[in-house]
């Protein structure tokens, strides 16, 4: 597998009133690109299309929560679905939660929970 490294594109405010105050990311954002650059070549790739549909919401308490997704996915009823749609359907997302940390400049993905198990336990930046 080529190494990647992925870059999502949000709407990111910091909220702070004064100077002094702790910089402030809760809110929901919406995903409005998400590129992948392999390492070895430079290339960049859409990650989940030219269109990608997703939420990223952070709350006061330091948790937060992610969904991201292809806007071309199969629309099928539960009793239509195959194997083969149901494949298809999860290669075309991800979601995540946990908790996090931010510094103002960048944010930290402490992830207790994913839908591949692949990134939980990992620190995500």
């Amino acid at each position: 597998y080529a190494r990647m490294a992925m870059a999502g594109a949000l709407l990111v405010t910091t909220g702070a009133a004064r100077p002094d105050a702790a910089p402030v990311l809760k809110g929901t954002y919406s995903l409005i690109s998400a590129t992948r650059t392999i390492v070895e070549t430079g290339k960049v790739e859409d990650s989940f299309g030219r269109e990608p549909v997703g939420t990223i919401m952070y709350d006061g308490a330091g948790r937060m929560m992610v969904l991201m997704l292809r806007s071309d996915r199969p629309k099928r009823g539960f009793r239509d679905m195959t194997d083969a749609d149901r494949v298809q359907l999860f290669e075309t997302m991800a979601a995540y939660s946990g908790t996090y940390r931010f510094d103002g400049k960048t944010v930290w993905h402490h992830i207790d929970a994913s839908w591949n198990g692949v990134l939980t336990g990992t620190t995500q930046v």
